[in-house]
């Protein structure tokens, strides 16, 4: 009957209260975090312009005034705001601390949650692979190309279409910022990706990779806004008046990141809850930004089978956290996160589907 716990790679902790269980959190805890490659996105990976991105420029004041409506109820929840920095941890020896600071890629320290706006996109409809020149198909890759356009084959309720794949461009806060104290003339990023490349955009003033890190979630991040896209696309062919294809066209969609948990009856109407059953890896491993966009997929294949509207999704990250995604704003997600009551908590809610 001994207590014991597990500190995770990503700050939570997940308790255990007996014998069996250990073997089952060795499994599914702490093997796919060891697992799973987990290395912070660096700016040489990437395309790097600096002051290039000018967050208050009317093209997105509202995005901004959402951000700062948003920041007092988000601080109010104390779910983002907190901060581990590397001077006030004790190590047992340099070495240690060497592995820590590698592992941080040299950042001071980590904080945990994100806010980002994905930018509007109009997506074109999805077309039924029959539908399509075989000319232009890449049967190994299962990837069409025409007119300048890429196209992904997907599978949806058994049928198989290939659905264009755009750029796409989201504003987030950058790595380390303080949440609840938002700055946004510096503290908000511009990242986009463009046919596999990421490219990170730094607002007025920040001329150094120190001074703007991407963020731990940069590939999960993009991979949702690539999900957002893929699922417009498919709902523009399957429901031609859907809503979802229409905010992310006019508006675009927000997604809000923090370590607790959403259950199903929480959810606002037409958000669906996928990745429950994942295995638990680390936000800045390329499996989390897998499980973002496949997820995504697989939560409008549930709304439609239940014949819901689909609005958005719920993405939970076991030992980690959740990512609400769609048509919400920001300050509306915050507000429903602070009423459900979310918090920091290692067990995971229970009748998640899709």
């Amino acid at each position: 009957d001994e207590r014991w716990v597990m500190c995770t790679m990503n700050g939570v902790v997940a308790s255990y209260e007996n014998q069996p269980s250990i073997r089952e959190g060795v499994l599914h805890g702490l093997i796919p975090k060891i697992a799973a490659r987990v290395s912070p996105p660096r700016v040489s990976d990437m395309i790097c312009h600096f002051e290039a991105f000018d967050p208050m420029a009317d093209d997105y004041s509202h995005i901004v005034a959402d951000y700062m409506s948003s920041i007092p109820v988000w601080g109010h929840t104390g779910l983002i705001a907190a901060h581990t920095s590397l001077e006030k941890l004790r190590f047992r020896s340099p070495t240690h601390r060497m592995l820590v600071t590698s592992y941080l890629d040299d950042r001071s320290g980590m904080s945990y949650g994100f806010l980002s706006w994905q930018l509007p996109v109009e997506t074109s409809p999805a077309i039924p692979v029959e539908a399509t020149d075989s000319a232009h198909v890449d049967r190994v890759m299962n990837l069409m190309e025409k007119n300048d356009q890429q196209w992904v084959r997907a599978t949806l309720r058994g049928h198989d279409y290939f659905v264009p794949v755009p750029e796409v461009s989201v504003i987030c806060t950058r790595s380390g910022c303080r949440k609840d104290h938002l700055d946004p003339a510096r503290d908000l990023v511009k990242l986009t990706l463009s046919r596999g490349r990421v490219i990170l955009a730094t607002p007025r003033g920040i001329v150094r990779t120190e001074e703007c890190r991407p963020s731990y979630d940069t590939y999960t991040i993009l991979g949702s806004a690539l999900g957002n896209s893929l699922v417009a696309s498919l709902l523009s062919t399957l429901q031609p008046t859907a809503k979802y294809p229409q905010v992310l066209a006019s508006r675009g969609l927000s997604l809000s990141h923090w370590h607790g948990y959403l259950s199903p009856e929480q959810a606002p109407v037409g958000f669906i809850h996928h990745g429950g059953s994942n295995p638990g890896v680390c936000c800045s491993t390329p499996q989390s930004a897998i499980y973002a966009l496949t997820g995504k997929l697989q939560a409008l294949d549930a709304a439609l089978r239940k014949d819901v509207e689909f609005l958005g999704d719920v993405h939970i990250e076991p030992h980690h956290g959740t990512n609400l995604c769609g048509t919400l704003t920001l300050t509306e997600a915050a507000q429903i996160v602070s009423a459900t009551g979310s918090d920091e908590q290692s067990s995971l809610p229970q009748g998640l589907h899709a």
